[in-house]
């Protein structure tokens, strides 16, 4: 992610609940639970990249509590105040981790905001660095087309707990 996004992930921490406020952490975290309960046992190591503010993690932790999360925005981070979880502020390009995982996963489209090959490349190897041999990683991606088809509301504005806002899909 470059610094600009960052920056505006700063800043859009903030009023990124009331934004995501339809989003059914609880279902995401099941679903995700379902595709790997089968290779992950409970006291599994789980890291979460691009995690935001930990809403999902938190509801993952039901599953998998040994969880830590990531993310880029130290706002983002900040605003899993009541979760508990533990928690590091890095470029999922860059994991600071010496530690192996069981599970590394990353939700709503994080890693849309890799955008060059070569940032993509060191992201995978990352990943490999950190993955255990048996190890299990889960991602989703959002492509335009799909975007464009299943996109209620491509152009949002709005204004929220004092900050006007406005959000292009």
């Amino acid at each position: 992610m470059t610094t600009s996004r960052k920056k505006i992930y700063d800043k859009v921490a903030d009023i990124y609940p009331y934004l995501m406020r339809t989003i059914r952490y609880d279902r995401w975290a099941k679903y995700i639970y379902e595709i790997v309960k089968s290779s992950v046992k409970k006291n599994s190591r789980i890291l979460e990249l691009g995690a935001g503010n930990g809403r999902l993690a938190d509801h993952f932790k039901n599953y998998y509590p040994n969880i830590l999360i990531t993310d880029l925005s130290f706002n983002m981070l900040r605003q899993d105040a009541v979760f508990g979880l533990t928690k590091v502020c890095c470029d999922m390009t860059r994991i600071p981790f010496n530690t192996n995982f069981d599970l590394i996963f990353s939700a709503f489209d994080s890693i849309n905001y890799i955008t060059s090959k070569r940032k993509l490349s060191d992201f995978f190897k990352e990943i490999k660095s950190i993955l255990k041999t048996d190890g299990l990683f889960t991602f989703d991606v959002s492509l335009e087309p799909n975007s464009l088809k299943h996109t209620r509301e491509p152009f949002r504005k709005g204004r929220y707990n004092g900050i006007s806002f406005e959000q292009i899909s």
